[in-house]
């Protein structure tokens, strides 16, 4: 984080997608996050595992890999919500719909949920 910040102090931010990707330790999440956040466009869905997890769980993607869940989200939601959907789920993720061992009892979307399905069968 030190070396974007002395990049950033140096260079000034960004210009382009591709040149944040150049800096050392930023991804696509990142980058997309950045971007949708401090610039203001809407450049896609920043997906990190609570994403990518969730996503699935609720039959929305069935995906593999992030960057296949980001083009499903992407088509699935207007872009004017792509910024959201990263807070959402991952707070979502955090608080309710963990990796190992998830709420499911207290879930308020678990009627409309594959992995609650499939578990109570």
């Amino acid at each position: 984080m030190v070396n974007i910040a002395n990049i950033f102090l140096e260079k000034g931010p960004p210009r382009s997608y591709q040149e944040l990707m150049e800096y050392p330790g930023v991804g696509v999440k990142i980058a997309t996050l950045y971007f949708n956040h401090a610039e203001g466009a809407n450049q896609g869905v920043g997906v990190d595992t609570h994403v990518h997890r969730i996503s699935n769980r609720l039959g929305w993607c069935h995906t593999n890999k992030p960057e296949d869940t980001e083009k499903c989200l992407s088509t699935l939601f207007p872009s004017e919500a792509w910024p959201v959907i990263n807070h959402a789920l991952v707070g979502f993720g955090q608080t309710t719909c963990n990796a190992k061992k998830p709420l499911c009892g207290g879930c308020p979307v678990r009627d409309r949920c594959d992995f609650y399905e499939h578990e109570t069968k």
